[in-house]
């Protein structure tokens, strides 16, 4: 009889008391907040050596954490179990950006102060109204200090040994060697793009509202550092500019020159995924915008602190005007040529060619996004990112293919045109775009040979001459 066995390691992070006690605390009267603080000193003096917490329970005393869960069948009436949803993990224990990030940095940041905290001696000085210094001094000499501004409308800058400190709003900023801020609760992370996302577009929006006050300082940059794919940025609802990595060079750096108003601007910024990265723990990975700053000569604006607006996906993708309904629901506009804008949608309708051969697009004009047919998205495509030797990364190229019977060669080339030939055999004719070279460049190919193939592009032609206009090439031989 095989033996099995079985090995369990249980680790314990935290525990936990009560359960949403909160939310019948005041069926109980007077007697609900004394319980809260009894079954809290209760729980801490165990000593069990790790944190406590009481699930939504706002008003639970220090030290214990404020959080929660609802593992098994511990649930209040309709709830399915799920972790709270202020927790920095969700219910599959995975973590929960950037919340997470941010209790990580602050118990880094604690730790980094634990031997002046633990054995040192603890002062307060006043920094301001309404700031102060708490200040942890150990006879080692370790020094950690926190300082506080308990204004909740304004940012301000303190002296603190002979040292400016800027201190945001309703903040406490941790110095584990009395110096350098190494953690400050009031930093915030953008959002993660497919955290929000859901990997239901490639699209996301990051949208944030600045307020300006002119100055000498005149040349602006603005700097978008990012772990998507593609970035278009907008400020004041002018298009400043787009950046996009590439698989061997991950992340994207924007840099670009903007002027500001006097007073409130509007800054936009289009975060685009192109797939998810092929790496291992996919879970544990960041994308979207990382960090966005307005750079001057004298200054550095951090953006991240500020107020973050979120969209997910395009109108045209939330309308579904790929498809025939969504499609009456947009006003459509004829065009001569390609507009040169960022962000267009197209439509036409073609009929099916005759036979069962498979059929291909060509858009080799086009630059990048997504194609639906009959309301089926067949694909992405990206045709303006170039190769390292200057092609297109994903374009079908055509071509052109002329042979003779056994025992003949192409002696005349009777017709060329690379354009936008029309006719048919034998009354062929230029029409309004034709390149110059498109004899010249078959006859060179093709003469004195039995078989030969000329590829379909500007460059095989010497270049576009008629950029925006789609292109073909026709070609009539003889052969002797």
């Amino acid at each position: 009889m095989p033996i099995n066995c079985l090995l369990i390691c249980l680790c314990i992070t935290y525990m936990q008391i009560e359960n949403e006690y909160q939310l019948v605390e005041g069926g109980f009267h007077e007697k609900g907040p004394p319980y809260v603080i009894w079954a809290a000193s209760m729980a801490v003096g165990l000593r069990t050596g790790v944190p406590w917490m009481m699930c939504k329970q706002d008003d639970a005393p220090d030290p214990v954490y404020h959080g929660g869960t609802n593992l098994g069948r511990s649930t209040s009436s309709y709830v399915t179990t799920s972790y709270y949803d202020e927790a920095p993990l969700d219910e599959y224990g995975l973590k929960r950006h950037p919340k997470w990030d941010h209790l990580r940095d602050l118990h880094a940041a604690v730790k980094q102060s634990s031997q002046p905290l633990l054995w040192g001696k603890h002062t307060k000085i006043s920094l301001g109204l309404f700031q102060q210094a708490y200040i942890f001094q150990a006879n080692s000499g370790s020094c950690a200090a926190f300082l506080v501004n308990n204004d909740t409308t304004s940012k301000v800058t303190v002296q603190f040994r002979n040292v400016a400190y800027d201190l945001p709003q309703k903040s406490i900023s941790i110095l584990p060697d009395c110096k350098n801020v190494v953690f400050n609760s009031a930093t915030k992370r953008l959002l993660d793009q497919l955290t929000i996302t859901k990997d239901t577009t490639d699209y996301l929006w990051y949208t944030v509202s600045y307020d300006y006050t002119s100055s000498d300082d005149q040349q602006l940059l603005l700097q978008v550092n990012s772990q998507a794919h593609v970035i278009h940025a907008f400020v004041n609802d002018a298009f400043i500019g787009t950046e996009h990595g590439s698989h061997d060079s991950p992340g994207v750096v924007l840099e670009k020159p903007i002027s500001l108003l006097n007073g409130k601007n509007n800054i936009s910024l289009l975060s685009v995924m192109v797939g998810s990265p092929d790496a291992a723990y996919l879970e544990h990975r960041i994308f979207g915008l990382q960090r966005v700053r307005i750079q001057g000569k004298m200054d550095v604006q951090d953006l991240n602190n500020q107020l973050w607006g979120y969209q997910v996906g395009l109108q045209g993708e939330q309308l579904e005007i790929y498809t025939e309904k969504g499609a009456q629901s947009v006003e459509w506009r004829t065009f001569d040529k390609f507009a040169q804008k960022p962000m267009v949608w197209y439509k036409t309708t073609f009929d099916a060619p005759p036979g069962r051969d498979a059929v291909a697009l060509n858009l080799q004009s086009m630059g990048k996004g997504e194609i639906w047919i009959n309301g089926e998205s067949i694909g992405r495509y990206w045709v303006s990112f170039l190769t390292l030797q200057n092609q297109s990364s994903q374009t079908l190229r055509p071509k052109v293919q002329l042979y003779c019977h056994q025992g003949k060669r192409i002696s005349v080339i009777d017709f060329a045109s690379y354009g936008s030939p029309t006719g048919d055999c034998p009354n062929y004719s230029v029409g309004s775009c034709h390149s110059n070279s498109s004899k010249t460049v078959v006859e060179e190919v093709c003469l004195g040979k039995r078989r030969c193939s000329i590829s379909v592009s500007v460059s095989r032609f010497g270049g576009d001459p008629c950029p925006g206009t789609s292109k073909s090439l026709l070609v009539a031989a003889s052969c002797s």
